[in-house]
């Protein structure tokens, strides 16, 4: 009898190791693909759309619309959706003229259109006979007495001093920010290229000062705060933190999420200095 219960005992234990070892490989699965996933989508949040309106009925009006705008084009689904339904979509595109972006929101299988530029935005929902219903809303980014934010403006200048550069954007919310701030300075450093840090959106003054009071050694005297078309509608804003690089006035539309490790930003970095970037 003891006999019978030793040996189904160490079946039992044997059931229970085997056990054990598929949960161990089905959990480093799972976050093998789920690492993999969120790899494809630090590296480019969404992938490039050809046409958005595509099998719309306004479509010839919409792109006469475009036209007219002088749209790029070049679309990209961004990361804003409608968490009730995902029956929402927004996708936006530059134009030919520097902080001017049209976007596209499609909802139900109806489109409305806005070109938004840092002085207004032009807002057009295509009714049923395709006609647009139009709405026009000033903006106020140019007009900031915030002497920390960010313009499109000075972003502008920076674009046109600097033969190439990085623009790193940050977000109090991620608790390696400080970390991430650290580890850009020295790969900024290490490959000779002017660096520009910003913060993605303002808090306040309170909150500005309990962060000083935290990390008494870091510079945080000049916080700035991102108030730029151009870098909205890149994606800098849409996953904190984010990584821009820029050559000969240009911004590569390829954007690096999350705090990396120093090698990742290398080999996001290399190609690009080696080859001309024109949008």
């Amino acid at each position: 009898m003891r006999e019978f219960f030793r040996v189904s005992l160490n079946k039992y234990l044997m059931s229970l190791v085997l056990i054990k070892k598929f949960l161990i490989l089905l959990i480093l699965i799972i976050s093998f693909s789920e690492m993999r996933a969120q790899n494809l989508l630090d590296k480019n949040p969404l992938p490039t759309i050809t046409i958005p309106y595509e099998g719309n009925n306004c479509r010839l009006k919409i792109e006469k619309d475009l036209k007219n705008w002088k749209s790029l084009n070049k679309w990209r689904q961004t990361l804003d959706v409608d968490p009730r339904t995902f029956e929402r979509a927004i996708y936006v595109t530059p134009t030919k003229e520097f902080a001017q972006w049209v976007r596209l929101e499609k909802n139900r299988g109806k489109i409305t259109l806005y070109k938004v530029t840092p002085f207004n935005t032009l807002k057009l929902i295509y009714q049923n006979d395709c006609s647009p219903k139009s709405s026009f809303y000033p903006r106020s980014l140019v007009e900031s007495k915030n002497k920390q934010d960010f313009s499109d403006q000075e972003l502008k200048t920076i674009l046109q001093k600097n033969k190439q550069g990085l623009i790193y954007v940050w977000s109090q919310q991620n608790s390696m920010w400080l970390e991430g701030i650290k580890l850009i300075k020295q790969v900024a450093f290490k490959h000779q290229l002017p660096l520009l840090i910003l913060c993605d959106k303002e808090f306040s003054k309170a909150a500005q000062n309990e962060v000083k009071k935290m990390h008494p050694n870091f510079d945080l005297d000049n916080f700035r705060f991102v108030n730029s078309i151009e870098l909205e509608f890149l994606g800098a804003k849409e996953k904190s933190p984010s990584l821009l690089f820029y050559q000969s006035g240009k911004i590569y539309p390829d954007l690096i999420f999350g705090v990396k490790n120093k090698s990742t930003y290398d080999e996001f970095l290399r190609p690009l200095l080696k080859t001309k970037y024109s949008k």
